[in-house]
């Protein structure tokens, strides 16, 4: 009986030889690849542990035409597009590469493709070009990179009454910035209940009683005001600016290209890298289509240093589909701006945008998008 069978070339680029099993749904695949990209086929091939497909790994020169020819001659000789219905996707390795399998393949029956990074699927006998049917979604993306994300916060857990939380916040802030800062920076590990005095002024204090119910007091030249929050998130926001990344992803919630947001995500950390020197959280992870954007969010950058540990932190853990923005309140100087510029991360102000701050970010995203690694 015939068998479906995909053949694909694996370079650095996982996600279109993923797409392309995904979506020939074959009983048997063959994963060319060089010594170099031998541990991406393996990562694609363990994406596929569950299903009853059989995978053949085979190993190529990376440039020696001769050999490579030879190699795309016996893997024809074995898949017999005669006898079975075959498929093949072009889209990783060297030119050679490619070269020798489009002659090897080009006078059989074989389905001869190319699949982008951008999804973009092009049958390369007819030229005509067709979008996938549908994109990774993030914990596929990751656990496909070998970076399985388990610890974030995905924005469709947050409620309205999470909304009002973070307005209430905002007016607390407007009453006495520096105050309320004071109290809820640096507070990475909070009890259950509990409470916490202003450092400079014991009348100003934070007391909850849980995760969601949170008293904020604060005091102003002689007079106190007290912001009450309840909230499913009420006491994650209010502390280390977490609502000013609610207000960012509510707002990226809104982008029509948007998919999926993740809030307040912590990667394990990289081997043989020091946690402790390079940074593993990101504040938003956003994907939109094929792409992915890493999203950090101040209210001000005070050290710039803060702009290269999220470069490491996109480096570390993004991919080729992956694009880093990095969105303030307040306008940066120029060392920033210069900063932003060498290291190729787009940048928002919001203080700096007109009265259409969504559009205005969306246009900025949509630019990028067929940008990366277009």
């Amino acid at each position: 009986m015939a068998k479906k069978i995909h053949i694909s070339l694996v370079g650095a680029q996982r996600e279109p030889v993923y797409n392309g099993i995904k979506q020939t749904t074959p009983d048997m695949v063959v994963l060319v690849h060089s010594e170099r990209t031998e541990g991406d086929a393996k990562a694609v091939q363990n994406m596929f542990t569950d299903t009853d497909i059989d995978f053949t790994l085979i190993q190529m020169k990376a440039t020696q035409y001769s050999a490579i020819m030879e190699t795309a001659l016996q893997i024809n000789t074995i898949v017999k597009p005669g006898e079975n219905e075959v498929s093949l996707n072009l889209v990783g390795g060297t030119k050679f590469w490619a070269l020798a399998f489009f002659d090897v393949f080009r006078d059989t029956s074989a389905h001869i493709m190319l699949i982008s990074q951008n999804g973009i699927v092009t049958d390369l006998r007819s030229m005509q070009e067709t979008v996938l049917d549908e994109s990774l979604d993030l914990d596929t993306h990751f656990r496909l990179q070998g970076n399985p994300l388990n610890q974030f916060t995905p924005f469709d857990e947050y409620t309205e009454d999470d909304y009002r939380s973070v307005k209430t916040i905002e007016r607390a802030f407007r009453y006495n910035y520096g105050q309320l800062k004071e109290m809820t920076m640096n507070q990475n590990y909070l009890p259950a209940s509990g409470s916490i005095e202003g450092r400079y002024d014991s009348y100003s204090y934070i007391e909850w009683s849980s995760s969601r119910d949170a008293t904020i007091k604060l005091t102003q030249r002689g007079r106190e005001e007290t912001f009450h929050l309840n909230s499913e998130h009420a006491l994650k926001l209010l502390f280390n600016f977490n609502w000013f990344e609610y207000k960012v992803a509510r707002m990226l919630s809104h982008w029509p290209r948007s998919s999926e947001i993740w809030c307040n995500c912590i990667f394990q950390p990289v081997e043989n890298i020091d946690p402790n020197r390079v940074k593993n959280e990101v504040d938003i992870i956003l994907k939109a289509g094929s792409k992915v954007f890493f999203i950090e969010c101040k209210t001000s950058i005070y050290n710039s240093t803060d702009i290269d540990k999220f470069k490491a932190v996109t480096d570390n853990y993004g991919s080729m589909s992956s694009k880093a923005v990095f969105i303030t309140n307040a306008d940066i100087d120029d060392t920033a701006r210069e900063k932003f510029h060498d290291h190729k991360i787009i940048h928002f102000c919001l203080e700096a945008a007109g009265p259409n701050k969504e559009q205005e970010l969306f246009h900025l995203l949509n630019e990028e998008i067929n940008n990366i690694n277009a």
